[in-house]
């Protein structure tokens, strides 16, 4: 298989401004098929791995040998690429991917490892694969207090038990509080919530003190 010439993937970052991260991509989705986010997000991922969906990697790098060179600009993921990845969902959602590449022709020749970071979709293709329902409800008031519904941010609550019910029975031991954080990202990403770094943290860590003993 032949090289890929990274420096022709490159596009101007500012034609990507306004471009989505990958859980903006799978709430569209979601409310265009009317399905939970998980489920969305496969439909989602498999039109980003079919070229449907165009993907660019804010930044990235690459490394050959003890060689680090780090590229410039944004890349354009295209669906070569995506036959050649090397992770997990979880870290697609979170904006990270890693590539294995062939570096020429043999296949005994080391090979390259190209890690993407923060990663944007096309609104354009995401909004023609994935349009507006034709005939959305319309928007309601907020559940008044003690009639049925879930409130709103209850996954939180459905996190923090989890994670709670894992520690206790044993299943999980985290070793520090990073462990605790990334299980917590990956329990929000594989159920299609949303959740930043610093939020999950702040409850990572009264729930680590708590069951750890600390504090």
């Amino acid at each position: 298989m032949a090289e890929i010439d990274l420096a022709a993937l490159r596009i101007n970052p500012d034609l990507i401004a306004e471009w989505l991260t990958p859980m903006e991509a799978q709430a569209i989705a979601a409310a265009s098929l009317g399905i939970d986010g998980w489920k969305a997000g496969e439909a989602l991922l498999e039109c980003v791995k079919g070229g449907q969906v165009q993907v660019v990697a804010c930044s990235s790098s690459s490394a050959l040998g003890e060689e680090r060179p780090v590229a410039k600009g944004a890349l354009l993921v295209t669906p070569d690429l995506w036959n050649m990845a090397s992770y997990s969902k979880t870290e697609f959602w979170q904006g990270r991917a890693l590539f294995i590449l062939p570096s020429g022709s043999s296949l005994y020749a080391p090979k390259i490892t190209l890690r993407c970071f923060r990663m944007r979709l096309n609104p354009h293709h995401v909004r023609t694969e994935f349009p507006a329902p034709i005939n959305a409800a319309p928007k309601v008031a907020p559940t008044p207090a003690g009639l049925r519904g879930r409130p709103r941010g209850g996954h939180w609550e459905d996190m923090l038990i989890e994670m709670a019910r894992r520690i206790h029975f044993g299943d999980f031991k985290p070793a520090k509080q990073a462990n605790l954080e990334r299980a917590m990202l990956d329990w929000l990403s594989e159920n299609g919530h949303p959740g930043d770094e610093s939020t999950v943290r702040l409850r990572a860590s009264k729930l680590f003190k708590a069951m750890m003993g600390e504090g």
